[in-house]
């Protein structure tokens, strides 16, 4: 099914009811999936996943949070609901969930106070795109860019062919580091006080580190990442 049939599909992909929008989930579906995804209990202020106790001031993953990396914003976990749209939206067989997707986006930086500040997305593997004709994350970020004038700005480049889930946690950091490149950013992009790096899952937090590393070599403000969904 090509990508053109997928937006003219006017169903819900859960309960088969007409929906008057190409997102692929219906007004009632979507407050039912928004109430699965949410994260419930106190949440680090500074990763966003679960603490202990609503008096600790950080999580305990937040002492191997990337140093460069003031801030990481997770929507939610990766099971239920989160999994099974974002698999289905990445695998091809469901692009039109990036609608459903740009929009919680959107919400999350407008809750946060984050609205106006660029948006970098995390390049994919080398020849990927020539291979499967279309890559997620700058998909999505071509969606936030049409339906919510988001500003992205595409600055760093991958050169690697090895997907991440064949290394542990100390070869992915190092491969990063390695493969994730730097283009030179316009002067006027460098004057925004803050940069968001934008990723769908984070796994290890090794690509976004080694992406706030190679940012901070050019750029001098604040960085700070928002992803989909965390993997615990």
């Amino acid at each position: 099914m090509t990508i053109g049939q997928f937006l003219d599909n006017q169903r819900c992909y859960y309960c088969g009811s007409e929906v008057e929008h190409p997102s692929g989930i219906c007004s009632i579906c979507r407050t039912r999936i928004l109430e699965d995804i949410s994260k419930k209990g106190p949440l680090c202020p500074v990763c966003s996943q679960p603490v202990v106790s609503s008096h600790m001031d950080q999580c305990p993953f937040c002492a191997s949070k990337p140093s460069k990396l003031s801030k990481v914003l997770s929507l939610s976990y990766f099971n239920g609901s989160m999994k099974e749209i974002i698999s289905l939206y990445k695998s091809g067989k469901q692009l039109n969930f990036r609608f459903f997707l740009a929009e919680i986006l959107q919400e999350a930086l407008m809750s946060q106070g984050l609205l106006g500040i660029p948006l970098i997305p995390i390049p994919p593997r080398k020849g990927k795109i020539r291979k499967t004709g279309w890559d997620q994350i700058d998909l999505l970020c071509k969606t936030m860019k049409q339906q919510y004038k988001s500003l992205i700005i595409r600055c760093l480049t991958r050169s690697d062919k090895v997907q991440q889930k064949t290394l542990n946690f100390a070869e992915r950091e190092v491969h990063m580091k390695n493969t994730l490149k730097i283009k030179k950013i316009r002067a006027d992009f460098v004057e925004y006080p803050r940069f968001i790096l934008l990723d769908d899952v984070y796994t290890s937090g090794a690509t976004l580190s080694a992406a706030a590393e190679k940012l901070s070599e050019v750029y001098g403000g604040e960085i700070l990442a928002l992803v989909l969904s965390t993997v615990l």
